[in-house]
Formats: structure tokens, C-alpha cells, sequence
């Protein structure tokens, strides 16, 4: 799947980073409806067992520590090599978080919900 077509640059890198990031925007967000489900069973179901208690409290650290670990490797993608292939192939105008909000647009324009998420489902 091409996101960039232009000529005389070559966007390969680009649309890998952006693919990246929707990758593991789509992780983040995957994540947080685990946790958001845990704690609702540990909210809601009044006979839970203590096992089980037990086994969804984990699940929800386990779950949060992988969040931790994405949202710093998303900084790193956005606000490091991001910006620096904007830099490279001299995209003025955009800062990181502008030219994602670009990327926001484009989806909505093409009907896509995630960039990756679409490539992977039409391999």
C-alpha cells in the first residue's frame, strides 16, 4: 500500500515510519480496551473468585508495563526519527505532531481507519 506518490523523493522510509506508528498506535489502543475490560469485571461481577481477582490484577499490570513500553517507542518514532525524515526529505512546514495530523486527514479522506491495520488486513 502507497501513502506518498511523488516524484523525484523517495518516501519508502516515510511510509515505513508511518506504518510503524499506526502499528503501534493500534497496539496502545488494544491494549487500553484490555485494561479498560479487566477492571470492569473487577468492578462489576460481585462473585468473582479471589483467583481470579488475582489473575486479572496481573493481567492488568502485565498490560500496563506493555503500554509503558509502546508509548516510549511512539515518542521515539514521533518526536526522533519522525521528525528527522521530515527533515530529510525537506517537507517544510510540518512538525511532527502537524504532519501526523495530516496523516489523520488522509485517512478520513480515504476512508481508512489505520494505515497498517489496512495493509495487513489486504496482504
Amino acid at each position: 500500500m502507497k501513502i506518498f506518490t511523488g516524484k523525484g523523493k523517495d518516501y519508502s522510509k516515510l511510509e515505513e515510519l508511518i506504518f510503524e506508528i499506526e502499528k503501534e498506535t493500534y497496539e496502545f489502543d488494544a491494549l487500553h480496551s484490555f485494561i479498560e475490560s479487566n477492571i470492569w469485571q473487577l468492578e462489576e461481577v460481585e462473585d468473582l473468585d479471589f483467583p481470579t481477582r488475582k489473575m486479572l490484577a496481573k493481567e492488568i499490570r502485565e498490560n500496563l508495563n506493555k503500554q509503558r513500553e509502546i508509548h516510549l517507542k511512539l515518542n521515539d518514532l514521533k518526536y526522533r526519527k519522525l521528525k528527522k525524515e521530515i527533515q530529510k526529505l525537506k517537507i517544510f512546514g510540518h512538525t511532527s505532531d502537524s504532519f501526523l495530523r495530516w496523516i489523520e486527514q488522509e485517512k478520513e479522506k480515504r476512508g481508512i481507519n489505520n494505515f497498517w491495520k489496512e495493509y495487513r488486513d489486504n496482504k
